[in-house]
This record gives C-alpha cells, sequence and structure tokens, in this order.
C-alpha cells in the first residue's frame, strides 16, 4: 500500500474590486498555476459580469451577487484522463449593463495535489 495521497488544495485567490466597466475586459487576478478541477467565481457587484477565458469571447453570464460553479472532478476527457482547467489559463471579466459596478469578483480553485 502506498504512502501516496492525493489531497484537495486551494488555490490562492484570486479578485478584482470596482468599478469593472461593461466596454473591455479585465483579467480575473493571475493567470491560475494549478490544473484546476473545481472553480468557483463569486460575484458580489451590483451587476451581472461576463466571464472569458481569452478576453474578447462571452462563454458565460453570472448574475449580480451569484456565483458559478464549474465541477469537472467527475468528468472524463478521453483515455480516461480527468478534465480540468488547464494551468495558465486567465480568466477575464465585464460588468454585463452598467458602466461600471459596485463590489468585487472572487475567483477560487481546487486542485489536486499530494
Amino acid at each position: 500500500m502506498s504512502n501516496l495521497s492525493i489531497k484537495a488544495k486551494f488555490i490562492q485567490i484570486r479578485s478584482e474590486l470596482s468599478p469593472i466597466g461593461a466596454v473591455a475586459y479585465v483579467p480575473l487576478g493571475t493567470p491560475i498555476d494549478q490544473p484546476l478541477r473545481i472553480l468557483k467565481i463569486s460575484n458580489v457587484t451590483d451587476d451581472d459580469i461576463v466571464l472569458s477565458t481569452d478576453g474578447t469571447t462571452d462563454m458565460d453570464l453570472i448574475a449580480a451577487n451569484g456565483f458559478a460553479l464549474y465541477d469537472l472532478g467527475t468528468n472524463r476527457a478521453e483515455m480516461g484522463s480527468t478534465l480540468q482547467f488547464a494551468a495558465g489559463t486567465q480568466f477575464y471579466i465585464k460588468a454585463a449593463n452598467a458602466p461600471t459596478t459596485t463590489g468585487y469578483v472572487i475567483l477560487t480553485g481546487i486542485y489536486a495535489g499530494v
């Protein structure tokens, strides 16, 4: 029996304080440094926000004072590998409606570590 066990570990949170504008995407902290199996983005602002991983394409909408939870840990990709958000992925956000927002957005992630 192996002493090596896989543990769920958190990355350091990434956050962006208001004002977040509606015209252009802004980075949500720094790129993630681990492949993430679980990702939560909390929108603690007064406006819906739009999420992107390329800074140009609208990929998801997160309601004001809401959150999005992406749990990829149980899904499988080809050949039995685990589906994950790749290390180095940069997330971007912008306000959906108002010219600017009040509040903040937080990215929380969990990865498999030892």
